[in-house]
This record gives C-alpha cells, structure tokens and sequence, in this order.
C-alpha cells in the first residue's frame, strides 16, 4: 500500500512539475512569476533548476522573483548549478547579477559558489556578489572563509589609479570576514578614486580610536569629493566625543555643499539638543567647551534645513533640500489619463515642475529625467539653474509625449553616473513596471550597496500611491537620509 502511495506521489509531482513547467512559458508575466513561487514550494531538485533557468526571463518580475526564491533554496545543488552558465557564469549579465544575490541570500551560502563569483563576467555581478557576501559575514551566516577564497579577495586589493568601486567592495568583504588583517587601508585612503578610501572610511572610521582611524578621518574631512566627506561626517557623528564634535563643526564651516552643509547642522543638533540655526560659528564654539565628560543628547535627527517646509523650491509639495540635483518624472500609467475636469496629470505636472525650477536658486544645478521603458534625459549632465536653462528644460517636459511602462532603476542609475549630483528626486506612482529591476525591495537593497560610494540623497513623491508602496518607498528614501512624501494630484 505504501508503495502504490509513494507512486501516486512521485506521479503528482511530475504532473506537477510538467504544468508549472508549461506556465513558465505563458504570455502573462504575472502567471510566470505566480509559477516560479509554486516551483519553490515544490522544492525539488528538478523544480530548483527551472527556477533558476528563470533568472533569464525578459520580464523583470519574473526574474527578480526567481532571484528572491532562490536565496530561500537549501540544496546544494542549487548553488551548483548558480556557479555555472545558468548563473554567475552566463553570458547575459543580469543572470549573473541575479545569481550573486540570490547566492549571498542563502541561509548558509556556499563558499565554493562565492568564490567562482569572483571571477564573474560581469563588473556589476561581482560588486553584488561581494556586498551579499559582506552582508553574510556581518550576519554570521559565512564565517570561515578558505584560503582560496581569501586569497582571491586579496588579488583584488592592490591600490592604483585604477582602484574603483569593485576594489572597494572587496576591501569591505575582507573586513567583513578578517578585520584583525586587512592590509593596506591608509594606501586605499590615499588612492585616486574616492571608493577605496570611502571603504576605508566605513570600515575603519568606527568607534575605534586607533591612528590610523584618525588618520583616514583627518583625510577625509579634506577631501575633494563630497562623497567622502559625506561619510567621513557619519563616521563622525556615529561615534561622537569632543574631539570628532569639534572636527564636525569645522568641517560644516567649509562645506561647499548645501546639502552636506545642513546634514552636518541636523547631526549637530541631534547629538547636543540645542537649535543653532545653520551657523557654523555657533557649532564652533559650543565644541569647544566640551569636556571628556560630554554625553550626547537624545533625540531625533531632523535632516532638513530650519527653512525648509517654508522658503526651500518645492515640487508637489516637496521641499528641495539640494543645488545638486537630479529630478526623475514617471510618465507611465496614469500620468495621460483625462481627469474629471478634462485635464491630464501631465498638464499639472507641466505647471507644477515649471514653478519649481523657477524657484531654484541661481547657483543650483540639475537636471531632467523623465522615464518611461527608458530614460529621457534632458541634459547629460547638471546645468546651473539659469533663467535660459529653467526655460529650456519646462519647455523640454511640456513637449514630452512619451509613454509607456515606467523603469525608475535605469532612470535613477543614469542620474548617478553624473558624479556631481548628491540628490535624486522622484516623482512616481511608487510602482515599477518597466526594464529590469522590478521588485522594490531588491531595488532598494541593490541601490543601497552603490550608494555606499556615493551618499546620493533619495526623495520621492509619491502620487496615489497605495499603503503598501508608501512603506517601501520610505523605507528606501529613509534609508538615504531622504523622506518621500505622498500626495494626490488631480488634473
């Protein structure tokens, strides 16, 4: 009897097994993603690998899902066959994207499968690969790396000219697993690109009173890039005493950027309880009378400036707390439906971005990115808020009849390849439907791990956004030191 069970099973689930198949091929990308969480439930070795052929699926709801229910898999035959062609080792970049986080995900992650990570085809997938593995060990769920494996983290190490963001991810991996022995952070400090010195930073710059933490912190109070700084003002206030406190407000008395300028205010104000209105001086000297005893105050970092619900530009609503900014406008979904009073959302959002970019001061510089399957941008780079420019970039939006699903990962990526914007400012529904990042809390996780070189400040407005989207968009902005900010616009 029980063998004829056992056979009934072994039937259903390969009935099972061959219909979820059949639905991974439906025209419906909802009904594939709906698939790919039925095979997971399955849970077999057979049900595993066509999850993850899914990876490659064109839609990104049904590749990111794939990804997502991947990292819950316990086999080991799954990480195998995520180090091969199907995964890490694929042609297509975004597979191999896809694998390293759903690799480092794992409840235990592989170290075999980590390691054939790092020679990955793609730049991107390796970065992703080592800011999983850095969130694995800081976990505890990787704890002992082979000596393989760390020496191939180390090969990666060697400061240069060339050192950039992959560098820095390793640096950060390897502190992750051995931070009694990671060689060389004073000469990342100093390399030319500021990633490796901001991993110094990170990793470093910590309660630790060591010289070499004073040292980076020395060099990155000075530095010329405002990503640098900008870490070097959260190493700071994280791990306050009189000493950092007064470094602090030295550093806000210099800092040319407005938004960096008034993140060093909040700090300040957060850490003593006292209000000093964006004055340096005042900082300056209430440093200075602190004491070995100073204990900080308790409270809640406002982030913004004193002015900025009042006299700050804003667009719907929204406070621009920066001069440095690029501000990205979903035109998919509603965006062109007609209104009760014969009005599109467009026509609104053509008034409403009009008089924010009138509002800017003169000195600001931005730009203009509206989106749908892709960006359209309308510069490549920041221009200064002239009235010329303000007139050429309305009439730009007025004129803009695209339409079409809307991809904010591609949109926010192309705005941080400008190296001089600290802010993006989003205005959408809060749901992406287009190119391929679709899942928010993936796209919130995998921006989160590049902007650790960058500290780009994330706001949003969100129109008729639903409960659920409003929490992982501000989640996400929060995260950035942003906020998002939920309205209705009728037309």
């Amino acid at each position: 009897m029980l063998a004829v069970l056992a056979a009934a099973f072994t039937l259903q689930g390969a009935a099972d097994l061959a219909a979820l198949e059949k639905r991974l091929r439906a025209s419906d990308d909802r009904e594939r993603q709906t698939a790919v969480q039925e095979l997971a439930r399955l849970g077999t070795k057979d049900a595993w690998l066509l999850v993850v052929g899914a990876l490659k699926d064109v839609s990104a709801r049904v590749a990111d899902e794939a990804e997502i229910q991947l990292a819950k898999a316990d086999d080991p035959a799954v990480a195998v066959e995520l180090m091969g062609k199907a995964g890490l080792q694929s042609s297509d970049p975004w597979v191999a994207i896809h694998a390293a986080g759903a690799l480092t995900s794992m409840r235990a992650p592989s170290g075999p499968a980590l390691l054939a990570g790092l020679s990955a085809r793609s730049d991107e997938a390796r970065e992703v690969l080592l800011a999983g593995l850095e969130r694995a060990a800081r976990e505890g769920r990787f704890t002992q790396p082979s000596a393989a494996f760390t020496k191939a983290l180390e090969k990666s190490l060697a400061p240069g000219p060339k050192a950039g963001t992959t560098h820095a991810a390793a640096l950060l991996a390897l502190a992750a697993l051995e931070p009694g022995r990671v060689p060389g952070w004073i000469a990342a400090a100093d390399a030319r690109s500021s990633a490796p010195q901001l991993a110094a930073l990170l990793a470093l710059a910590g309660p630790e009173r060591t010289p070499d933490a004073a040292k980076l912190l020395e060099l990155g109070a000075a530095h010329v890039e405002r990503s640098v700084r900008a870490q070097t003002v959260a190493a700071l206030a994280a791990h306050p005493d009189a000493e950092r406190l007064a470094r602090l407000a030295a550093m806000m008395a210099v800092e040319p950027n407005a938004r960096l300028f008034w993140t060093i205010d909040a700090h300040l104000e957060r850490l003593s309880g006292l209000s000093g209105g964006g004055k340096p001086e005042f900082w300056q000297g209430w440093a200075a009378k602190l004491g070995p005893e100073w204990k900080p105050a308790t409270g809640v970092t406002r982030r913004y400036a004193p002015a900025g619900d009042t006299e700050a530009p804003k667009l719907v609503g929204l406070p621009i707390q920066s001069t440095r900014l690029a501000i990205l406008i979903d035109l998919s979904g509603s965006t062109w439906e007609v209104r009760a009073d014969g009005r599109t959302r467009k026509q609104r959002l053509d008034e409403e971005l009009e008089k924010a970019l009138r509002a800017l001061p003169e000195h600001a510089r931005f730009n203009l990115i509206p989106y749908t399957n892709d960006p359209l941008p309308w510069e490549k780079r920041l221009q200064p808020a002239t009235a010329a420019n303000v007139a050429r970039a309305t009439a730009y939006f007025q004129g803009c009849k695209a339409t079409g699903k809307g991809n904010v990962w591609d949109a926010a990526m192309l705005a941080l390849a400008d190296p001089e914007v600290d802010t993006l400012l989003v205005l959408t529904d809060g749901a992406p439907t287009g190119g391929r990042r679709w899942n928010l809390d993936l796209m919130r996780e995998r921006f989160l791990e590049q902007n650790r070189f960058r500290h780009v400040v994330l706001d949003a407005v969100l129109v008729d956004a639903s409960k659920l989207l409003r929490e992982k968009w501000e989640a996400w902005c929060a995260a950035t030191g942003g906020r998002a900010l939920a309205v209705k616009l009728d037309g």
